[in-house]
């Protein structure tokens, strides 16, 4: 398709959409507001005689007017005159007057009196506000309230979305509007305090997000995972500009330590704190995660609660994200010791778990007082053209590498529409976790926990488009996404931390579709001219973060993208020379190998060449290259690597021969009392049975060593190894997938399981090991391994798989502690679905 052709399809095509997107859409604000009404009067003029009256004193209603100017003054070349008095909007002037503050203001309530405007003052919720047009006398008046000062720049903001360019001159609608947050606490930490930006600061607001956390390190790159480094000095004039930028804009900030630290550092763990406190931060964050438990956690988390207090810090604006293997379940040993302590259990407490009700129930039987709250971390992209998996880095040289704007599925534990509908009745804080520009990612969850039961992912999509690229290139955008998902399909791709060269550099999955991907890369390209026409005039971000954050590395997907399609690799034509190499080094044919490296020697060195000098700036690419290089340098490379893999096989052999052995002696002995009742029929009509051979057959997934097989033909045995040293976060676990047949009724997962504990220690302990269930991530059912158990364990799963899903099953045996002379044998099998 020539280009003018592929102009005139991009055009017809992004009219066509653009149309679709606007038909109906007379309410453009996102999520729909609960209460909107269409007044009886006309729009009101907004315009240079236009005033926007705010309580100077007050810094979060002062950045309110004046974004709500900076926005008008970008999107409209129109400047509004602002007012830092409220006693000056009784006065008569020309133009409309917009009013800002807090319902609870006697200004704005004699203000309204006096103009006979009649407005519900009574407080709309959790962080909500209220926007009402009116009319007294000769004045036009908007009247923006907020339950709190934050509660006053999301009207704002709504404010600005509301307005509209109608016969040439701007226009804000007559309305009353009212709404208000469902989950109170919408958060965005990062580990990076170089992110906390004012332009990523703006974003929170206008997506709703209302806390922050701020994490500084010295460390090169300024990357603090986990928290700030206990007892190294935070960069303080630094942190408290973002603080300070943060506040001005009403948003809460917690100031994050990394607290897995030895005992005797735990006085620099509040040290750090302290410093977070000298700079204005709102809340402490303690800060466990993938750095470990630390020593004698109960005993700090007793510190830092009375330091809290010490400085007029309430439990509730403390932090805690547990140790790993803690945050992803509730019910271990180290979250049971540390909310324990006095106070602790009115922290806010961090999992990576989707709220629900079965969490929730377990949340009060262990003492929390707080509700449970999301950690999501969230985009998790798959590997892309120039992103790696999970976590999208850039794989080449770029700060940041563009990806398509994901819904909160593409996340941990994948949550459902059904599951992030309900998770609003069992929390009251939810975060995201992503290291790249706030825009996208903020709007999705941001505007999700305003409302989650009117949320819908392309109402948020355009939202966030145009407000990172303004409302002209929105169209184009949404399409470029659409084609960037979809041409990813016809290559190869990096998967989670494997980027080696079968995935790296991305290559054509069939070299006869590169007509096709051409065309595809060839429309991106048309769309990004539209997108870098318009965006730079309407975009709500600074221009340079907009290029950098997302006009080149959009434009570099089509670069190199167009390069990786038209490149030859070597695999095109010579994708079986690795095994013939290998064959013949199995017959130790040199002379045949020498010839075979001779035929295609210089054609893959000059594809390499080329490769090498199209893929300049992508990482790997010298892994990749040498790889070719060494496949055609001589026979001795060929000989080589034959004894390394016949050197492997024997190592693999050898490991599965000592892992029969372990296991027979494991679970040498008589069990037959075990399995008695395993017969027994079920109590209602089994839609799908899966057999013990079947869960042996799954996925298997260990850290540490154990005993894993069947078990004669009764089950699937997982045993501890006596010799074995075993850690706290140790665990073996077996995955099934199962596709969920249709029911009418309820539908019950129902599983054999036994299990015998030996242990050192009279009388027997308990949390040491547990059996558990799960439907995905999902735990349906646990068990402590000191109590006795042989027979059908019953689940009722009906609120957790749907008919037709693909979920699946997982049979897990972990630890809660080191387990030292604890020895056991759990055995699974065989599982059937019921409906009764």
């Amino acid at each position: 398709m020539n280009k003018k052709r592929i102009w005139t399809v991009c055009l017809i095509t992004l009219t066509a959409f653009a149309a679709q997107y606007c038909e109906g859409k007379n309410i453009s604000i996102v999520p729909e507001p609960r209460e909107y009404k269409t007044l009886d009067l006309p729009d009101f003029a907004i315009d240079a005689d236009t005033t926007v009256f705010y309580d100077g004193n007050c810094p979060v209603e002062t950045y309110a007017a004046k974004h709500l100017k900076k926005s008008i003054k970008k999107h409209y070349n129109l400047n509004l005159s602002l007012a830092n008095d409220l006693n000056g909007a009784n006065k008569n002037t020309d133009g409309t007057k917009i009013i800002l503050g807090v319902t609870e203001n006697p200004l704005i309530k004699e203000f309204c009196k006096n103009n006979k405007i009649e407005i519900n003052m009574e407080l709309p919720g959790y962080d909500g506000f209220i926007i009402k047009n009116a009319q007294y006398k000769s004045s036009n008046i908007i009247i923006v309230l907020g339950a709190n000062q934050r509660g006053v720049t999301y009207g704002t903001s709504v404010l600005f979305d509301l307005m509209k360019i109608k016969n040439e001159k701007l226009r804000c609608p007559a309305v009353y509007i009212r709404d208000w947050a469902t989950i109170k606490w919408r958060g965005r930490p990062t580990e990076y305090v170089s992110l906390q930006t004012e332009d990523s600061l703006d974003t929170c607001v206008h997506s709703r997000i209302n806390f922050i956390d701020i994490r500084d390190t010295n460390a090169p790159g300024g990357w603090a995972f986990c928290g700030s480094p206990a007892g190294v000095p935070i960069d303080k004039p630094k942190i408290k500009k973002v603080i300070d930028n943060a506040h001005a804009r009403g948003i809460f900030v917690f100031g994050t330590v990394s607290c897995s630290v030895p005992e005797e550092k735990s006085e620099d763990v509040l040290k750090t704190f302290q410093e977070f406190i000298d700079v204005k931060a709102d809340g402490l964050w303690a800060s466990f995660d993938d750095m470990g438990p630390g020593k004698d956690s109960p005993k700090l988390i007793e510190q830092i609660i009375k330091f809290a207090q010490d400085n007029n810090i309430t439990p509730d604006k403390i932090a805690i994200t547990p140790p790993s293997g803690s945050y992803q379940e509730i019910d271990t040993v180290w979250n049971k010791q540390v909310v324990a302590v006095p106070q602790a259990e009115k922290m806010k407490w961090f999992f990576t778990r989707i709220p629900n009700k079965f969490d929730d129930d377990m949340m009060k039987k262990f003492g929390f007082e707080s509700q449970l709250c999301w950690w999501h971390n969230w985009p998790r992209p798959k590997g892309g053209i120039l992103n790696d998996f999970a976590g999208g880095r850039p794989l080449y040289d770029s700060k940041w590498a563009y990806y398509e704007l994901l819904p909160l599925s593409a996340g941990w534990n994948n949550p459902s529409d059904q599951e992030l509908l309900a998770a609003a009745n069992y929390t009251d804080t939810v975060m995201l976790w992503q290291s790249r520009p706030a825009d996208y990612d903020c709007h999705v969850l941001g505007l999700w926990a305003w409302n989650p039961q009117s949320h819908d992912f392309n109402a948020v999509s355009q939202t966030a488009y145009c407000y990172v690229f303004g409302k002209t290139a929105a169209p184009a955008v949404t399409l470029f996404d659409k084609k960037l998902s979809k041409v990813k399909t016809y290559f190869t791709t990096p998967l989670y931390k494997n980027v080696n060269p079968s995935l790296w550099p991305p290559r054509l999955l069939d070299v006869n579709d590169r007509p096709t991907v051409m065309e595809i890369f060839n429309e991106m390209d048309l769309l990004m001219q539209v997108i870098e026409q318009s965006a730079p005039k309407q975009s709500m971000l600074s221009n340079g973060n907009l290029k950098i954050d997302y006009l080149q590395p959009m434009r570099d997907i089509v670069r190199y993208g167009k390069k990786m399609t038209m490149l030859d690799y070597p695999e095109y034509t010579f994708k079986d020379f690795p095994d013939r190499m290998l064959a013949l080094a199995d017959q130790n044919n040199m002379e045949c190998i020498k010839s075979e490296i001779k035929k295609i020697k210089a054609d893959v060195e000059k594809q390499c060449r080329k490769i090498s000098n199209d893929l300049t700036g992508l990482k790997y690419i010298d892994v990749y290259v040498k790889q070719w290089t060494d496949y055609v340098s001589d026979s001795d490379y060929w000989i080589a690597e034959y004894k390394k893999l016949q050197a492997q096989k024997t190592e693999a052999e050898q490991k599965r021969q000592e892992a029969k052995e372990k296991f027979e002696k494991a679970v040498k002995g008589d069990f037959s009392d075990l399995f008695k009742s395993q017969n027994k029929p079920a109590d209602g009509k089994v839609l799908l049975e899966i057999s013990s051979q079947t869960i042996h057959k799954g996925r298997y997934h260990a850290r540490g060593i154990w005993a894993m097989g069947m078990f004669e033909d009764k089950a699937v045995a997982i045993a501890s190894l006596p010799q074995e040293n075993y850690k706290e976060s140790d665990m073996a676990m077996l995955s099934t997938e199962v596709t969920i047949p249709n029911f009418t009724k309820r539908l019950y997962l129902e599983v054999y399981i036994a299990h015998i504990a030996k242990d050192s220690q009279t009388p027997p302990r308990e949390d040491i090991r547990v059996s558990a269930l799960r439907i995905d991530n999902k735990t349906i059912w646990n068990q402590d391994l000191n109590v006795p158990l042989k027979g059908w364990q019953i689940n009722d799963i009906t609120d957790v798989a749907k008919s037709g899903d693909k979920v699946t099953i997982r049979f897990l045996v972990s630890n809660r502690v080191i387990p030292e002379g604890y020895d056991t044998i759990v055995f699974f099998g065989p599982a059937r679905l019921v409906e009764r």
